[in-house]
């Protein structure tokens, strides 16, 4: 077995481990917005302030905090909100204490080859992104994922679900 498949194998097993195991873990605990329809045909939001403060979908959360984008790009400086042309719904989480606003986003439709995922921190602006990019060369489902913002293992851990989940 050569060293990237071994090390994509184990990267899988832990990841099915710890995926096992997130039931007990509090983050694992997601507040999902509830969508309502409006008389316009859009949707809102109802369930969670920060939804409601940043928006559902990653377009509204960077119109509404420009500072976001200067911190991805602070952190991450090949970064483009192109990222972000297909997104899923924003999501809030939960993990140690602290709130988290989930934004996910490909360049496009397929999302298979490139994946973008950024946790917001209100409380003190913190921002941690998760870059995945296929490895279009090995012939195999194997990925290579960049994280920016220094984020402890849990955070870390988080990150790489909610880029495995998509």
């Amino acid at each position: 077995m050569t060293t990237t498949r071994r090390h994509f194998f184990v990267t899988i097993v832990g990841l099915v481990v710890f995926v096992v195991l997130a039931g007990t873990v509090a983050w694992r605990q997601r507040q999902s917005p509830t969508a309502g329809m409006n008389n316009d045909g859009t949707t809102t939001a109802i369930n969670h302030p920060l939804i409601d403060q940043y928006g559902l979908r990653p377009s509204q959360a960077f119109a509404a905090l420009p500072v976001l984008t200067e911190s991805i790009m602070a952190l991450y400086p090949t970064f483009s909100l192109n990222q972000f042309n297909f997104a899923a719904d924003n999501e809030v989480i939960r993990l140690e204490g602290q709130e988290y606003l989930v934004l996910r986003g490909c360049p496009d439709e397929a999302c298979s080859n490139k994946l973008t995922v950024v946790f917001y921190r209100p409380a003190d602006q913190a921002v941690y992104v998760l870059h995945g990019v296929a490895n279009a060369d090995d012939g195999d489902d194997s990925f290579r994922v960049e994280v920016f913002g220094e984020p402890g293992e849990t955070l870390r851990q988080a990150l790489l679900y909610f880029y495995s989940s998509r």
